[in-house]
């Protein structure tokens, strides 16, 4: 049979049309699973030795200066808070004194840094934000095994800012001012998102043994927060 003047020329559209078809097939393959690889974050490196060369260490250690090198060592980038035990009248931490300890809780983005194990090619089955903690304690500072299972919140964790006008030592300031906390001994302040925003919880027992507890504002270290506006909790 005679081949018509144009067959030739569409036999070659054929054979072109099917090459760049499975190039691209190849090409959406190979992306995939690039992809997957990505979303599957390399685990966290196991934890270092701990550090004793920062400031104030041991006994006159101030949370949000140790803070940045906290922030540093931990492989989630997003500060939720802190808990410090043994927190003095002037702000500082004494680790030369038993039960004091300070930590650092930080967390991911839904979905950043590492992730929980899984069948490649599958989906997680809830978003996951992960924890970090970076703890201080006699032996110094260093960070505690990643946690990558930790679901995140129902809000995505925003980083909690250095406050401007309130530290620890104005907290103190306001137990023994406005709530007749007499200012010795030592207080346990978590720093925290609260419903209200950034905040301090507050517990230290007055004269008479007994424990008192408060939550405070960190805009301005007046407000006393209450009911559903001082919830939150520094993630454990």
């Amino acid at each position: 049979m005679q081949l018509g003047p144009n067959e030739p020329s569409r036999r070659r559209d054929r054979v072109l049309g099917l090459l760049i078809l499975c190039t691209t097939f190849a090409g959406c393959l190979g992306f995939s699973l690039w992809a997957r690889d990505a979303a599957i974050h390399d685990p966290a490196p196991p934890p270092g030795p701990p550090t004793r060369d920062f400031k104030g260490f041991p006994n006159a250690v101030r949370p949000f200066e140790v803070l940045p090198l906290a922030q540093g060592l931990s492989i989630r980038p997003h500060l939720q808070g802190f808990v410090a035990q043994g927190v003095k009248p002037n702000g500082t931490l004494d680790f030369d004194k038993k039960n004091t300890h300070l930590r650092f809780a930080f967390q991911s983005l839904p979905g950043r840094g590492p992730q929980p194990n899984r069948t490649g090619g599958t989906l997680p089955v809830r978003s996951y934000c992960g924890r970090q903690n970076v703890q201080v304690g006699r032996a110094g500072l260093a960070t505690s095994p990643d946690h990558p299972e930790v679901s995140c919140p129902r809000a995505d964790p925003r980083a909690l800012p250095v406050p401007e006008k309130c530290d620890l030592r104005d907290v103190w300031t306001f137990a023994s001012k406005e709530r007749r906390i007499a200012a010795k001994g030592t207080a346990e302040i978590e720093y925290f998102w609260s419903k209200a925003g950034p905040a301090y919880r507050f517990a230290a027992k007055d004269q008479k043994d007994k424990m008192q507890r408060f939550t405070l504002s960190a805009r301005d270290c007046k407000t006393l927060l209450t009911g559903a506006d001082q919830r939150g909790t520094v993630p454990p």
